[in-house]
């Protein structure tokens, strides 16, 4: 699976006031933005964001390209029914964010914390996830065919109508699962995870 880079090139610090007077305008933003701020029907794009904490903000309507998210704090963020393309979400805290119904294509998670992450009817083209901390994230209604697991911690991770079939989740860590006899069928495992799993189904296994 190839993900395709966001295009983005690193120009001098852009106010927020001047990012969103300069639509399309590469920028790199490195302030703390007013939380009472409301985002509605906006597109950004080619902008790398760096150690900005976004949490909780409300962004009804903003789709998002070629963006790099770097170290920002993104707690309870919604990209709810929001198209996300050529997206990298670097060393980011994304606890309890909300992809419900949203579009990702070649997106990359690397280092996140996604604990709690609700991914249900979200449609995935070119997607991973490396290194991060996935506990108690849900999936429902998924397609994760393109969807790659790499050292991911996914403990008592929901999987609910999304089948796991050919998903390598041998380098994860996962000491339990919800997930159903249909998702889990076919999905890859080391012995320890598969020992795990046919219990979590009723297995009883004799030493």
């Amino acid at each position: 699976m190839k993900i395709k880079e966001p295009l983005v090139h690193d120009v001098p610090p852009l106010s927020w006031e001047e990012l969103l007077s300069s639509e399309g305008k590469d920028g790199l933003i490195k302030t703390n933005l007013k939380k009472s701020l409301l985002f509605e029907s906006l597109t950004f794009d080619s902008l790398k964001l760096e150690g900005i904490d976004l949490s909780d903000f409300n962004a009804k309507g903003c789709d998002y390209t070629n963006i790099i998210f770097s170290h920002c704090q993104m707690m309870n963020f919604t990209f709810e029914g929001r198209y996300l393309g050529r997206i990298v979400f670097d060393s980011c805290n994304l606890l309890g964010a909300k992809f419900i119904l949203s579009s990702l294509n070649d997106v990359i998670f690397k280092g996140c914390n996604l604990s709690l992450a609700n991914f249900a009817s979200a449609r995935f083209k070119n997607v991973s996830f490396d290194g991060c901390r996935m506990n108690q994230s849900f999936f429902e209604s998924n397609d994760l065919k393109s969807v790659k697991f790499m050292d991911d911690e996914l403990n008592e991770a929901v999987f609910f109508k999304s089948s796991l079939k050919d998903i390598d989740l041998s380098s994860c860590k996962i000491s339990s699962m919800n997930v159903g006899l249909d998702d889990i069928k076919g999905a890859i495992l080391n012995s320890e995870q598969a020992i795990g799993v046919a219990r979590m189904i009723g297995v009883k296994i004799k030493d």
